[in-house]
């Protein structure tokens, strides 16, 4: 009785494995009763991020001293000239994808 309540268990797995919907089966009733009970749940997806960017940075520069001097060209002379700064920042931010999938 033993293997006949296996055998049909394992039917009942392998019917619950492949029909892709619900399969059950239940051997006797009461405390001692067999009960198999599967779900195959199947769920397919594809996702596709295509990305393109052309960036151009075109950047000038530029830096003025200012307040120079020049005295006694003639006799060794002396230059003087006021400090510079130039400060440029470039920035790119291209082709980013944030995907979320719930299942």
């Amino acid at each position: 009785m033993k293997k006949i309540l296996g055998a049909a268990v394992g039917v009942g797995m392998l019917l619950a494995a492949v029909v892709p919907t619900f399969a059950a089966s239940n051997i006797m009733t009461g405390p001692d009763s067999i009960n198999v009970n599967a779900t195959l749940n199947l769920k397919l997806f594809s996702v596709t991020n295509t990305n393109f960017a052309f960036v151009t940075n075109d950047v000038v520069s530029v830096s003025n001293s200012g307040g120079n001097s020049a005295n006694g060209n003639t006799m060794g002379g002396a230059v003087v000239s006021g400090g510079s700064q130039s400060y440029t920042v470039i920035s790119n931010n291209v082709n980013h994808n944030y995907t979320r999938i719930r299942m």
